[in-house]
């Protein structure tokens, strides 16, 4: 903020009051800031620090704690002790619940259901638990956006009233660092939607494989999110443009309007779903025209096979 301070005071002197600088002392108190802002950043360094620290801990102890159940299931269980699954949470949670069970009552099954049948089974996948922390990671992300842009309204609002009111300098100064760390927070959770937008783009084109990756793309991140939501709903029909009409159809139930669609946040409205029905429509007609286009090919690879079949039959009938 105070790089941005001295370049406008470069350019006007009198801009150092928009960030409660006095321009006759414009180097000193820029310093005497500086200095201010240095050692609040030791101490959110240090606190920092000290976060990432018992963060590491505890994903240690998640890890141990982990190998812990699949040895002990493995040792009740053995001849499932190949399912892994990539340890992943919802597998672990499994094989907990049989071990307790089994400490408990001291009963064996004969079979665990989860593992024979395929039906059940999927709920335990590595990418379903990818998908589960990936919508979970999406929702956080859209919540603390919703929360930074809220912030910068609000900053926004209240640095003009005391700017324009010739409120102290101080005022100025603090209001200002609070308006600028909230546009910062925006940025920074604008960034991680970038990489969340590219993990969902690879766990779609991995359900979509019929589809090209580019479709995928230019849907709607937030679209994008509700096409996850129906597979881990189990109502995913496994072709993209069908998904996409039970979203629009689950949009217009609950009366939310996308025609002029941001990721902060759905916008209630009423039944007029013109702007999401032409966006469905595109990417409809995108799928229709790919699967087309591949009968062609189809025919004509069997046109072609049918004349050199009969190519080979007029050969032999003229020897």
């Amino acid at each position: 903020m105070l790089d941005n301070a001295e370049k406008e005071f470069n350019i006007d002197k009198s801009r150092g009051m928009r960030y409660g600088l006095l321009p006759q002392r414009f180097a000193e108190e820029k310093g005497d800031k500086i200095k201010g802002l240095n050692q609040q950043a030791q101490k959110y360094e240090g606190n920092l620090n000290a976060f990432h620290e018992s963060e590491k801990h505890s994903k240690i102890a998640l890890e141990v704690q982990k190998e812990i159940v699949h040895q002990e299931f493995s040792e009740i269980y053995s001849e499932y002790s190949h399912v892994t699954e990539e340890y992943n949470t919802l597998i672990t949670d499994l094989k907990h619940e049989y071990v307790q069970e089994y400490l408990k009552t001291d009963v064996k099954h004969e079979q665990i259901e989860e593992f024979e049948n395929p039906e059940l089974f999927k709920h335990y996948t590595s990418e379903r638990a990818n998908d589960i922390e990936l919508k979970k990671d999406w929702e956080d992300n859209q919540h603390s956006l919703l929360i930074a842009n809220r912030s910068v309204a609000k900053w926004s609002k209240e640095y003009s009233g005391i700017y324009s009111s010739g409120s102290t300098r101080d005022k100025i100064y603090d209001t200002r660092l609070k308006l600028e760390i909230a546009k910062y927070q925006v940025n920074q959770r604008e960034n991680e939607k970038g990489v969340l937008n590219g993990r969902v783009n690879e766990s779609l084109s991995s359900k979509y494989q019929n589809q090209p990756s580019t479709l995928i793309e230019q849907t709607p991140t937030k679209l994008k999110a509700r096409l996850l939501e129906l597979h881990l709903e189990n109502r995913s029909t496994g072709v993209l443009s069908k998904d996409l009409k039970l979203v629009e159809k689950d949009l217009a139930r609950e009366g939310k309007d996308i025609s002029h669609l941001y990721d902060k946040e759905f916008v209630q409205a009423g039944a007029n779903i013109g702007g999401i029905a032409k966006l469905f429509d595109n990417l409809g007609n995108q799928s229709h025209d790919r699967d087309k286009d591949y009968d062609k090919i189809k025919r004509k690879s069997k046109s072609k096979m049918k004349e050199r079949t009969l190519g080979k039959n007029n050969e032999l009938e003229m020897e």
